[in-house]
């Protein structure tokens, strides 16, 4: 690429507009975007040039990749002349835009636009409808992508499926859409074996193995650019991870810190197969380095930082260090907007709590009640969350006059606060304790109606009953029975129950139940069926060993007497033709 950027200097001047075209798209592909946003910037301005769109889209594109979405509105009003839905390419680019900037229901609505401006072009051009999907497979692959992010899962692998079925789209939307595919199912189930390995099945065609490295197929990669490339691979070392391909993650993250050294993605994914593997202190370090290594900037859709931060807090509150892991989600390489996330500080907050730190909690809430800016609902809910949980905290220190002083500041700022039923407890105890004199200044609006002390309707005569029920137990444990004497029907109820060892399986351990080894998929078998009788079984057949009843298994033939030889002595034949003497006549002697 220097090379051929080189080159240029020696295109004739009659051919600037070309030379101009051919740098850009040169800048573009070494991803020196900001040299490619001015070079399309003098190729536009220039008097003899004309007024293309394909220009037009490049420049928008390459405000995408430098991470300056958010200028594209003006350069298409002062620079570009014209607006997002120009062309098909044009809002397109426009869509990609406001997903980078985290803007995903515009997005939504940019993409719908983006469908409607290419079906209406492409049918007046006379494609028939199966073309025409595969022309608009990269805007579903994008509406799916925009689906998952705003939690659509569903919808999302949908559409994703969608362009992995068709016959013949553009092979950048199919590795997109497998990529987002494998990236969604983990998500949705990490524990789907079967389920990551047909996802893998469908992202595996898209990469080569040379070098003993893992690589996206060069045709792709130099279309997708190098970040895509990274998100690519990092998405089958997850779906590798998943199906629980160790080889196969290992190679996909070797291919990672050896082709795009410095990636905060890379390290990510090294600490996750640390910490799986039980190596705490190394997914630690490598939790630190993809830390210093994430943009983690505060438009960033990706929010690597985040993670990080995330999983550091996850493995430190794993091994009970609570302010440990609070402090992992307030590192101060965090953008302060990540900081001050509604999730972020209920998260902090909670993990000082178990570890015992209020004060720490305190200084929590307080920092995000002062960054918050009371313009919407969404401000309001978390002022008030915020005045609701700095009243518990101090009620937990002690601390009842502040206490109550922000709970006041909790019903002037939000008149929703006297229908909590938490607020309606704690506020008059707190009041009564600290300055009953400003018990006349409160307003209790039950039923929220409006009006002050509102009247309750009471049946009298259940209220009677009740009393008499309470007085007559109370009388009657007084006088009827001694002091210290019991029902036995209170003495099965107190007696106390016997606790019992919990009974765990073979090789269980309580403490880390992930490393429990897999129970035996033919435990529910009997024994003569499972293989390893099987085995046992010609094992000892072939050894000579007879079991089962009698009879079975080898016989000795010589003692069999039916096949037998006979050994008497055979028998004297009679002449033929002499039969028995004929007795004597006569009478008796």
């Amino acid at each position: 690429m220097e090379d051929a950027l080189r080159q240029l200097e020696n295109i004739p001047a009659h051919r600037a507009v070309d030379r101009k075209r051919l740098e850009g798209q040169l800048y573009y592909r070494l991803e020196r975007y900001d040299d490619c946003i001015r070079v399309y910037g003098e190729l536009l301005d220039a008097p003899y040039h004309e007024n293309s769109i394909e220009a037009k889209a490049n420049v928008v594109a390459a405000y995408v990749a430098a991470g300056r979405s958010g200028e594209i509105p003006s350069a298409l009003r002062d620079v570009l002349k014209g607006d997002a839905e120009e062309s098909l390419e044009v809002s397109f680019n426009v869509a990609c835009g406001l997903v980078a900037s985290g803007r995903l229901e515009e997005a939504r609505e940019q993409l719908a636009k983006t469908q409607r401006i290419g079906e209406e072009t492409l049918f007046d051009e006379g494609l028939e409808d199966d073309e025409v999907a595969e022309e608009l497979a990269g805007v579903e692959a994008q509406v799916a992508y925009v689906d998952a992010a705003v939690g659509d899962a569903e919808v999302a692998a949908a559409g994703n499926d969608r362009v992995l079925g068709l016959e013949g789209p553009d092979e950048i939307a199919n590795v997109v859409a497998a990529a987002n595919g494998v990236l969604l199912q983990v998500a949705r189930d990490p524990r789907d074996r079967k389920g990551a390995q047909e996802r893998l099945k469908k992202l595996d065609p898209f990469f080569e193995r040379s070098g003993g490295l893992l690589r996206v197929r060069s045709v792709l990669g130099g279309r997708l650019g190098k970040r895509t490339c990274v998100r690519v691979l990092a998405a089958y070392a997850c779906g590798s991870l998943a199906a629980n391909k160790a080889d196969h993650t290992r190679e996909a993250v070797r291919s990672l810190e050896t082709m795009y050294p410095g990636e905060a993605l890379g390290s990510l994914l090294v600490a996750s197969i640390s910490a799986r593997e039980g190596k705490t202190k190394e997914a630690m370090a490598c939790l630190e380095k993809a830390m210093a290594g994430s943009e983690g900037s505060e438009g960033s859709p990706e929010g690597l930082g985040l993670a990080a931060a995330a999983l550091r807090a996850q493995l430190a509150a794993h091994a009970k260090s609570h302010v440990e892991a609070a402090d992992a989600l307030g590192d101060a390489r965090l953008p302060s907007s990540i900081q001050c996330l509604p999730a972020v500080v209920a998260t902090r907050t909670a993990l000082y709590e178990l570890g015992g730190d209020l004060s720490r909690a305190e200084q929590t809430v307080l920092a995000a009640l002062h960054e918050t800016t009371v313009n919407g609902e969404t401000a309001a809910n978390t002022k008030s969350w915020a005045l609701k949980k700095l009243a518990k905290i101090k009620l937990a220190s002690g601390d009842l006059t502040a206490a109550t002083d922000y709970l006041l500041q909790l019903a002037r700022a939000d008149a929703a606060a006297w229908e909590d039923a938490e607020v309606l407890k704690l506020l008059p105890r707190c009041v009564a304790c600290c300055d009953p004199s400003k018990l006349e200044n409160i307003d209790v609006r039950i039923g929220g109606g409006g009006s002050d002390f509102e009247c309750i309707e009471v049946d009298v005569d259940v209220l009677e009953a009740q009393a008499g029920s309470m007085l007559a137990s109370a009388s009657q444990g007084a006088g009827g029975k001694r002091a210290g004497e019991a029902d036995d029907s209170e003495k099965r109820s107190k007696k106390k129950k016997k606790k019992h060892k919990p009974i765990y399986p073979k090789g269980f351990d309580p403490e880390h139940p992930e490393r429990t080894p897999q129970p035996d998929p033919e435990r529910w078998l009997p024994k003569w069926q499972r293989s390893e009788n099987k085995k046992l079984r010609k094992k000892m057949a072939k050894a000579g060993h007879v079991t089962g009843s009698q009879g079975a298994g080898k016989i000795d033939k010589s003692l069999d007497y039916s096949t037998r030889e006979s050994t008497k002595p055979a028998a004297k034949q009679q002449p033929q033709g002499k039969g028995k003497k004929k007795g004597k006549k006569g009478g008796r002697r």
